[in-house]
C-alpha cells in the first residue's frame, strides 16, 4: 500500500458534491454512472429505500498513524479518535471518494464505491467502507451485501480484506462488457 492521504475525512455526501462525485464516476470503468438525479435521490432521507451517500475528502486531521486495518466495520468513528457525527462539511477540501448504500433494515446493499485514482492504495476505500457500515448499523443494519464484477481483483481483495466473503456468481449479471458478479456479504458489528 502507497502512504496514506494526510487528513482523509469521511462525512456526509450533500448537493454541493454531487457535480465531484460525477466526475470520480465518469473516470472509474468499473464505477455504476448514475445520472445527476440518481445521486439527488440518494441524498433525500425520505425516498425508498433509504439511501446512505458519503464522500472521504482530505483535511489535515486525520491521524496518518492509524492503519486501514485498525479500523473494523462499524467501528470507523471509535477507531479514528474523533466523533464525526454532525461535522459540518468543510469548505475548500478535495472530494476523493464516494459511497451508496441502501438499506432495508436489517440488510444493506453496497450499491456504489469509488475512489479518484489520485487517492487509490492508501486506505481511502476501507475507511470509506468502515464509515458506511458504522452508519448502517446504526440504522439497525445487520449484513451488508454488494456485487462486484469477477475480474475486478483489486476491488475482490479489498472487500475480502474487509471481511466480505462470497456467496453465490451471478452469470452475466454486468453488461458492456457481460461478465458474471460475484455477490459478497459482510456481516455488521
Amino acid at each position: 500500500m502507497a502512504e496514506r492521504l494526510p487528513g482523509l475525512i469521511v462525512r456526509p455526501m450533500t448537493e454541493g458534491d454531487v457535480q465531484r462525485v460525477l466526475e470520480i464516476a465518469a473516470r472509474t470503468a468499473q464505477a455504476p454512472h448514475w445520472p445527476r438525479a440518481a445521486y439527488l435521490t440518494a441524498l433525500d432521507a425520505q425516498a425508498t429505500p433509504r439511501r446512505i451517500a458519503l464522500v472521504a475528502e482530505i483535511d489535515a486531521r486525520w491521524n496518518p498513524s492509524a492503519t486501514s486495518a485498525e479500523i473494523p466495520l462499524c467501528a470507523a468513528d471509535k477507531a479514528q479518535g474523533e466523533d464525526r457525527e454532525g461535522l459540518a462539511p468543510p469548505s475548500g477540501l478535495a472530494v476523493v471518494a464516494f459511497a451508496v448504500a441502501s438499506v432495508v433494515a436489517p440488510q444493506a446493499e453496497l450499491e456504489s464505491i469509488a475512489v479518484d485514482a489520485s487517492a487509490r492504495r492508501r486506505g481511502v476505500a476501507h475507511a470509506l467502507l468502515a464509515a458506511i457500515a458504522n452508519v448502517l448499523c446504526g440504522l439497525g443494519a445487520t449484513d451488508l451485501l454488494l456485487e462486484v464484477r469477477a475480474s475486478n481483483q483489486p476491488a475482490l481483495e479489498l472487500y475480502s480484506g474487509c471481511g466480505f466473503e462470497p456467496v453465490a456468481l451471478r452469470s452475466r449479471y454486468y453488461i458492456d462488457p457481460v461478465e458474471d458478479a460475484v455477490l459478497m456479504t459482510a456481516r455488521l458489528n
